[in-house]
């Protein structure tokens, strides 16, 4: 596929020949055309659509037992669908400490970002994820990743917030915001994690 040349720029592409009776030789009058934004946007959407499908399975395949949830392996049956293994076989407060070890060691595959940036990176199909520690004197910690969805105004937090995909108890399971996901006291324990983000956003 090309771009056909106007007329007045077609001379700029013709080398005039030194010797007598031989005509100038004729460059190429179209320019190839490789790449277009109509492919980057089916591109886009297909990693939007593998990451939702993703969201959903670990949704639908893990929901709560009684007061025992399954917010780790929800998260690791969506990183591992995205190429990511580095949470494979943790607990979500070992795999917040291990986000955060590889935002030191590995700063050009993972980093610790605004809520916005992470909204932006799922939104064009990249994984993000938010995750707490178990708060003092709790056992457990909890980890959810970032929907490909707009943010959303909570009352309870008085701001835009992102929506999750959560594997959590009955009343949070399913795609739902994040201070219905977590509790307003826990903001401040809130770690927000970008893997392989688009330097576009």
């Amino acid at each position: 596929m090309g771009l056909e040349l106007p007329e007045f720029l077609k001379s700029l592409f013709t080398q005039p020949s030194d010797t007598p009776g031989v005509p100038a030789v004729e460059v190429s009058k179209t320019i190839p055309i490789t790449a277009t934004g109509y492919s980057r946007a089916q591109e886009i959407a297909a990693a939007v659509a593998k990451l939702t499908s993703l969201q959903q399975e670990a949704i639908t395949i893990y929901p709560p037992k009684g007061t025992t949830t399954f917010c780790n392996i929800g998260l690791q049956h969506v990183a591992n669908g995205m190429g990511c293994h580095a949470f494979d076989n943790m607990m979500a407060t070992q795999i917040v400490q291990q986000a955060m070890n590889l935002c030191m060691s590995l700063p050009n595959e993972w980093r610790e970002d605004s809520w916005e940036r992470a909204v932006a990176h799922a939104n064009k199909g990249g994984f993000a994820f938010f995750g707490m520690k178990a708060p003092p004197g709790e056992v457990h910690g909890h980890v959810a990743s970032v929907a490909a969805k707009p943010m959303e105004f909570s009352g309870t937090w008085g701001c835009n917030v992102p929506v999750l995909a959560n594997v959590g108890n009955a009343k949070t399971q399913g795609f739902n915001k994040l201070s219905k996901c977590f509790l307003l006291s826990e903001r401040p324990l809130l770690k927000c994690i970008l893997w392989k983000w688009d330097d576009t956003l």
